[in-house]
């Protein structure tokens, strides 16, 4: 991905460290109601976990092309054959939500696939896919390209969590971007030759 014009300002009201789990790196690139591009990088204890985050469905219809290393998408169904989940309602502070609810339900769910992507290659999923993803090197880079949304801010989205029916925390994440550091990752892609982005403001 080569030459996007992307707003300085823009990418720093928008963007996120620590983005839904440690070492998960969020930066917006572009944000409209009816199209989002967003860059997500994992690094550290990131990539020690065997899911990045819980399974989970979303606000929204989306692709994810990979821009370096390589990741693995893991998509999930109920069954009454799968594992007991606890199912839990989201609402994302970033819209003024409040995060998790209290436990809601058990729900049976079971992997129904796990593919892994390499550089170049991209996968598409609907809001209501249940699927999580697990990363395989470190300093993978994702991009993120989001419909509109489908569900009101209002409607929660659904995350599903094994052996406990305590909502995760939230404490230590959603760290915003210092301006060096961010200019530092988007000096350090152009030179690693993942993407290159032209600077406005």
């Amino acid at each position: 991905m080569d030459g996007l014009n992307v707003s300085l300002q823009s990418m720093l009201e928008n963007s996120y460290r620590n983005f839904h789990a440690k070492g998960f790196d969020y930066i917006c690139l572009h944000r409209s109601p009816k199209l989002t591009m967003k860059l997500y990088m994992f690094n550290g204890d990131c990539r020690k976990l065997p899911e990045v985050v819980n399974p989970h469905d979303h606000r929204y219809d989306f692709s994810t092309h990979v821009l370096a290393g390589r990741v693995a998408n893991l998509n999930f169904a109920e069954s009454v054959e799968g594992e007991v989940y606890n199912q839990f309602e989201y609402l994302t502070p970033l819209n003024g939500g409040e995060g998790f609810s209290t436990f809601s339900k058990e729900v049976r769910l079971q992997k129904t696939s796990e593919t892994e992507y390499l550089r170049d290659q991209s996968y598409n999923l609907s809001a209501s896919d249940l699927h999580t993803i697990s990363i395989r090197n470190n300093e993978t880079v994702l991009l993120l390209t989001q419909k509109q949304s489908v569900l009101p801010l209002t409607q929660s989205t659904k995350t599903f969590i094994k052996d406990t029916n305590q909502p995760p925390s939230l404490e230590g994440l959603y760290d915003r971007w210092h301006t060096d550091d961010l200019l530092a990752v988007i000096r350090q892609l152009s030179e690693k030759r993942i993407c290159s982005l032209k600077l406005q403001d």
